[in-house]
């Protein structure tokens, strides 16, 4: 697999400011990728550079959390590495004052968000206290009906296809 950026998007500043278009053609962006998921029934420390304490674990939440970690590709089959988001449009029906997600990202910094979340839910007490800073890559749209969300089966109508 592999992915990037559409190739009709163009030559040009991204982000809320920026038109990203080349020419007046349509410009999209697309990503797909297939990838398998391994675990091993053993951890390797080898590979790390270093590590912080986290928690205390008992057996049984370890156990919950691998089993967490092994069924998390079968949830979000798709790998995103970016969130699309509507940028504040008052003219709307209804008007939005705030930006709105349309597509949520899933990489491997939301696996690990998601894991610690799913630490919260088993209530273990995370340390430190201090929660890290959060990274996204984000690309905004101005208008939402541009967002096509496509599941790991293909596109909901085979004739919206490209």
């Amino acid at each position: 697999g592999g992915g990037g950026v559409g190739d009709r998007y163009g030559e040009g500043e991204y982000g809320p400011g920026g038109g990203g278009g080349g020419g007046g053609g349509e410009r999209f962006v697309t990503w797909e990728n297939e990838a398998k998921v391994y675990y091993s029934t053993s951890i390797h420390a080898e590979p790390w550079e270093g590590g912080y304490y986290l928690a205390p674990l008992t057996g049984a939440v370890l156990s919950k959390v691998l089993d967490y970690a092994a069924s998390y590709a079968a949830v979000r089959p798709r790998y995103q590495p970016f969130e699309v988001v509507a940028l504040p449009s008052p003219s709307s029906d209804p008007p939005r004052s705030e930006p709105r997600r349309m597509l949520r990202s899933s990489s491997s910094e939301d696996f690990v968000w998601n894991v610690l979340g799913e630490l919260a839910r088993l209530y273990v007490n995370v340390e430190p206290v201090l929660v890290p800073p959060r990274h996204a890559v984000r690309f905004y749209v101005a208008e939402p009906g541009d967002v096509e969300k496509v599941s790991a089966a293909g596109p909901r109508d085979p004739s919206a296809a490209r």
